[in-house]
């Protein structure tokens, strides 16, 4: 980063609703004083150059017209500090290091000492071991997750506007006892504070392993190395069983295809602005998709085949290969507060998009590195005969639930920044045609 005046109110306007390209946004990231700020509000001395401290924005999220946020871990001798910057026209640059956080001021309590002990009393821990806190994600306005530790305890403490923790703790509860009888095993919320905003979730015990993909997911604890297309069978068993299962009260429904398709395209919104000839071809890939899932979003197996017949089923509602994790003696189930009722074929397209997204022509677009054994397009295959052995599964609406997963995904993972944005965006369009088209495997 480099020092530089901060921009006039005018000029952040033209900013901010795309007129300066990606240039123009990458200046207000990488530049204009960014760098002088993000260090000064990390607590390094007022006089220290931003060029003895040089930070990199790891994320950057770019609404047009409204605002541009920009994510730093920023060096410091007691380890990395967190730091968000926010720019919008009315309150022009915002800057807040963790704990600060101007949207939800309840952040500062609900990481204090007090609740934290008061988290780690709940999960079982007095606190002999010695405590320890991480900061796995911190996002001013949007949500934060933070790992607590207590000796052998480890609990995951997700804090975002205050009044939902109670409903997102039910809703963990509902899937964690639903994910229980399907033979997973699962976290679960041990405290939560609708005034805080806060859930605490339980770890999965012992060491585990992402499928496929090496690196650790939240709440994971020490997840490490990488499985492979032999655990295949146990997630399609797990999803299988939770989709036939007993739909539980106090569940919301999932948006239906076409509110879907429009949150999809209002997640492109910063794609279309910097390039505006995606538009037509998203538009029409979304059109797709919604068509092939027709309009009620039914379960999707083909008359009379396969098994039962509901619109609704029990979903995860975020599954993806980061949340089945590999315990050695079988199967466990993370981020369980995303829970939704809905289609069952809502959730295998989003598994079968995170799949794909670990393809080796797609290995620069992934948040991690891909595990080898998800190279292989067979995965997806292998996946829907184990979960559908009968081949009852109608092809044409989880071909259209994929592509809208595809385009979300694509959407929130290719960096805003990254100067082949269009092409890379592009390619993910080509895919997503094909799964509407009803190619899923």
């Amino acid at each position: 980063m480099t020092a530089g005046p901060v921009p006039r109110e005018d000029e952040l306007a033209v900013r901010l609703a795309g007129l300066g390209g990606r240039d123009g946004l990458a200046a207000l990231v990488d530049g204009d004083g960014a760098g002088a700020a993000v260090v000064a509000v990390a607590g390094f001395p007022a006089g220290d150059s931003p060029a003895a401290h040089p930070v990199t924005a790891h994320r950057v999220t770019w609404k047009p017209d409204r605002r541009l946020r920009a994510f730093y871990d920023v060096p410091t001798p007691d380890g990395p500090r967190p730091v968000g910057v926010r720019w919008d026209v009315r309150s022009g640059r915002v800057v807040e290091a963790w704990p600060a956080d101007a949207a939800w001021p309840h952040l500062a309590e609900a990481v204090s000492e007090a609740t934290v002990a008061e988290v780690l009393r709940a999960a079982g821990c007095d606190g002999d071991g010695g405590v320890g806190l991480e900061v796995l994600r911190y996002r001013p306005g949007q949500r934060h997750v933070v790992r607590l530790r207590c000796g052998a305890t480890e609990v995951y403490l997700k804090v975002g506007p205050a009044g939902g923790a109670s409903a997102a703790a039910a809703r963990s509860a509902a899937l964690a006892g639903a994910a229980r009888l399907a033979g997973a095993v699962v976290t679960e919320p041990v405290w939560w504070s609708d005034r805080l905003g806060a859930v605490a979730m339980s770890a999965v015990p012992g060491r585990v392993r992402t499928v496929f993909g090496p690196a650790p997911a939240v709440g994971a604890g020490d997840a490490n190395g990488s499985g492979g297309p032999e655990h295949l069978e146990r997630m399609a068993e797990f999803l299988r069983a939770l989709h036939d299962g007993a739909v539980p009260d106090g569940v919301p429904d999932a948006p239906g295809p076409a509110e879907e398709a429009a949150l999809t395209e209002r997640a492109w919104e910063h794609a279309v602005r910097l390039h505006p000839t995606l538009g037509p071809a998203l538009r029409r890939v979304l059109d797709d998709a919604v068509r092939a899932i027709g309009p009620d979003g039914a379960d999707g197996f083909r008359s009379g085949i396969g098994g039962p017949s509901r619109a609704r089923s029990l979903l995860h509602g975020d599954v993806k290969v980061e949340h089945l994790l590999d315990t050695g003696d079988g199967l466990a189930v993370i981020d369980l507060d995303s829970a939704v009722l809905g289609s069952r074929l809502r959730d295998l397209g989003r598994l079968l998009a995170s799949l794909w997204w670990l393809e080796p022509d797609s290995a620069t677009d992934g948040l991690r590195e891909p595990g080898a054994a998800a190279h292989d397009p067979a995965v997806r295959r292998s996946l829907l005969a184990a979960y559908d052995p009968d081949g009852a599964l109608d092809r044409v609406p989880l071909g259209g639930w994929t592509a809208l997963a595809l385009l979300k995904q694509a959407a929130r993972r290719v960096p805003v920044l990254a100067p082949d944005l269009d092409e890379r965006l592009q390619r993910w369009l080509d895919r997503a045609r094909t799964a509407a088209a009803g190619d899923v495997a």
